[in-house]
């Protein structure tokens, strides 16, 4: 696991992080921005959870790149399970979105 820094809620499986890095060319530690972007979006993620709650958030990386992220909730932390860009059709709801 990857912990940002001891203060921080944010962690994720390094080997995930790396195999989403050479996928995606996306780093997980981009993804905080997401949880920090006012206009993101989060939903449930009913699909892929199997024993744990999971969420997909549709927001702004830390680069300002619009992107999907999976998680999960593990206590107090977030665990960071993927990041991939978001779809033509994701940017434009994102851009859309009056929130």
């Amino acid at each position: 696991m990857h912990t940002i820094e001891s203060d921080d809620p944010f962690e994720w499986d390094r080997a995930q992080a790396r195999a989403n890095l050479r996928r995606h060319g996306l780093r997980f530690a981009d993804a905080v921005g997401v949880f920090e972007d006012e206009r993101a979006c989060t939903r449930p993620d009913v699909a892929t959870a199997l024993d744990e709650r999971r969420f997909v958030s549709l927001g702004r990386d830390r680069t300002g790149r619009t992107v999907v992220v999976g998680f999960a909730k593990r206590g107090r932390r977030i665990h960071i399970l993927w990041m991939r860009p978001a779809t033509p059709a994701e940017r434009r709801r994102y851009l859309e979105s009056d929130r």
